[in-house]
């Protein structure tokens, strides 16, 4: 055979993975390549304003020079010509004004056509009233609330839009995309949630972290195929295994803990066991009719959970939710059951903040793992089990929930407060010294105590067992108050609890000085007498308020601060859109009124009164009118009723406290 002559070839050198680059999320689109690159694109408006800057910071660069420096730039290489740029220099402030066209417009490359701006201007404010309102939109409802708009405008046949070729570039100019809403959070009170996470955060500070438990139930479909997949084409369905299962979950704060699953099922003795029961495979399992939880399954597992923690020496909180079934008369000895406020725990519990949904992320995975080895086994019907391998199943993927996940769950919901006071080491002897503690709330109270001098004082009392490790979270918790005497005085408080819990020692802290001024005093005292005295005439209904909600209420803000909310409907929001066109057009300077004799002058029928009467109009029209033009009236006076609701929100003022007691 003839020698190889072939060239050798060199040795493949090994991949190297190329790092991704991490693109920032709502930044304008732009048209920059990497240097050398030959081929060229129209720019977008965001690289055009990049270029103004450029040639603002170098005035006296040619433009030769600027188109060069853009080739070569190491972020992204933009390709224009000389005369490109001047063209484009030339039209400046053309392009300037179009940045605040739309949200989407510095990753245009052209100007966008927009043949009715009033018609776009008030769909857009409807979207967002929409939004503020908490409701949802849909491709439908934009071309419908078009169509009415365009009516109330009175735009003609031939510049209507009809169809929905429209659509897509209208949500892509002012960013409005589909998105997926997940659970049940939309109908929550957010000033709610606030106020709960501050009232668990006080309860929870004086336990810590392994001591903190949420309990939670959850139902299993357990036999329930997935309904959705990969196919090369459009298959029919198979009907679903409605056979459900309840499972109850435990977990404390760190991580470190959790109880066994609570199974709770239909049936006594399922089948699948065979002559042993669930109890006698090692599972927890009840059931019941409905298999689901009742008072009386709640109170066997408190009571197993309370004597567990007896055994272990330890008191800790369990919280759960106001659900009828964990009403209980048991009264537990070593765990105290702390209740959620009403249709807050999508916000507020642990469990259902991500850690059931782990859960059962690590089921499905096990599910379809199963269904995998049963088609390789020849198995017809890959995805049929029995409640004995659904429970394994679950035994399995709960014990797979990393702690890392059940910790970063529990920060995630904001029931703990930041406090490294918590965890600090507080085992030590010196902590159960209550002379100590009296020099820390002296500290707490007097304004002339130093640092360096609280600390003399306690080194001076305690001798050899004063070290600043010990004391540092008390000192630093009552300087972080700065000089809030109150302030400091709960956060000392707090750290003597947690000192109390951890010794096992009983401790008594020298009860809290009056840190209120007299004036201040005497200034509550009438107030609440006033309280007292609305309640007593009837004027207050229900729980009276107290001088903190008074003072500083959670609800409280400025009326008209939502600039999205039109409650006059479609007509509010045609004026609405067509003065900010005209704004924008400069038909219209928006300046404040210095005019004080005009606001103190009252129109001569207020706001109710015309409501009123157009309220009785109404009831006038349906009555003695004919069926043409009473219907053709009514429908005027909502209008106008509208429009006057809509006049009294915007021209609303904040109640004073000296005119809400006036009343």
């Amino acid at each position: 055979m003839p020698a190889d002559t072939r060239k050798p070839r060199p040795k493949p050198k090994p991949y190297k993975r190329q790092p991704k680059t991490k693109v920032e999320k709502n930044l304008p689109a732009t048209s920059a390549k990497p240097a050398g690159s030959n081929s060229r694109s129209i720019l977008t408006l965001a690289d055009w304003m990049t270029v103004y800057a450029f040639v603002d910071a170098h005035p006296d660069l040619p433009q030769g020079q600027v188109v060069e420096h853009f080739k070569t730039r190491p972020e992204g290489a933009l390709e224009f010509t000389q005369s490109t740029l001047s063209r484009k220099l030339k039209a400046r402030s053309e392009l300037k004004d179009r940045v605040h066209a739309n949200p989407n417009a510095l990753s245009g490359k052209r100007a966008r056509i927009v043949t009715r701006p009033d018609v776009e201007k008030a769909l857009v404010l409807w979207v967002r009233h929409m939004e503020e309102k908490g409701e949802t939109v849909n491709g439908p409802m934009l071309r419908e609330k078009r169509k009415r708009f365009e009516d109330e405008l009175n735009v003609p046949q031939n510049e209507r839009l009809t169809g929905e070729g429209w659509l897509a570039p209208f949500c892509k100019a002012y960013k409005i995309k589909e998105f997926r809403r997940h659970g049940e959070a939309g109908s929550v009170d957010l000033n709610a949630v606030a106020r709960e996470r501050a009232r668990v955060q006080k309860i929870l500070s004086t336990f810590p972290s392994k001591d903190r438990w949420n309990f939670d139930e959850s139902s299993l479909f357990a036999f329930a195929p997935p309904d959705r997949g990969l196919a090369t084409k459009q298959m029919s369905g198979k009907k679903k295994d409605k056979f459900r299962i309840t499972l109850a979950f435990a977990v404390n704060a760190d991580g470190s803990e959790r109880m066994p699953v609570f199974y709770i099922g239909r049936s006594k003795k399922p089948r699948c066991f065979g002559n042993k029961t669930p109890q006698a495979r090692g599972f927890y399992y009840r059931n019941n009719k409905k298999a689901w939880m009742t008072s009386e399954l709640f109170e066997e597992w408190i009571k197993l959970f309370d004597m567990k923690m007896g055994a272990e020496k330890r008191f800790v909180c369990l919280l759960i939710d106001n659900f009828s079934g964990h009403n209980i008369s048991y009264e537990p000895r070593h765990v105290q059951l702390e209740f959620f406020e009403p249709n807050l725990t999508s916000f507020v519990q642990p469990l259902d903040a991500g850690i059931i949904r782990c859960f059962k992320a690590h089921y499905r995975r096990a599910f379809c793992n199963r269904a995998i080895d049963l088609d390789e086994a020849g198995e017809r019907d890959i995805y049929k089990i029995n409640i004995l391998e659904a429970m394994l199943m679950a035994k399995e993927a709960w014990d797979a929930v990393e702690p890392s996940t059940i910790k970063h769950c529990w920060d995630h919901t904001g029931i703990q407060a930041d406090s490294p006071d918590i965890e600090a080491p507080s085992s030590h002897p010196a902590h159960s010294d209550p002379v100590a503690w009296s020099i820390i709330r002296e500290f707490a109270n007097d304004d002339n105590m130093s640092l360096p001098a609280a600390e003399k004082r306690l080194a001076a009392h305690l001798g050899a067992r004063y070290t600043d490790d010990d004391w540092h979270p008390a000192l630093k918790a009552v300087m972080d108050a700065e000089r809030d005497a109150v302030k400091a005085n709960e956060a000392v408080e707090r750290l003597a609890a947690a000192a109390l819990r951890r010794t096992g020692l009983t401790l008594k802290i020298p009860a809290r000085p009056q840190v209120q001024a007299p004036q201040l005093v005497a200034l509550e005292k009438d107030l609440m007498d006033s309280v007292e005295n609305l309640k007593n005439r009837k004027r207050i209904i229900g729980q009276p308020p107290t001088v903190d909600e008074i003072l500083a209420p959670v609800e409280e803000k400025e009326v008209g601060d939502s600039v999205h909310r039109f409650e006059g409907g479609d007509t509010a929001i045609v004026a609405e859109a067509q003065r900010q066109l005209a704004v924008e057009r400069g038909e219209v300077i928006e300046v404040d009124s210095d005019d004080e004799d005009d606001e103190d002058k009252a129109p001569v029928l207020s706001h109710a009164d015309l409501t009123r009467i157009c309220e009785q109009l109404e009831v006038a029209c349906i009555s003695y009118g004919d069926s043409e033009s009473s219907l053709d009236l009514s429908r005027h006076l909502r209008r106008f009723r509208a429009l006057i609701r809509h006049d009294e929100l915007m021209n609303a003022r904040q109640t004073t406290l000296n005119s809400f007691w006036q009343q």
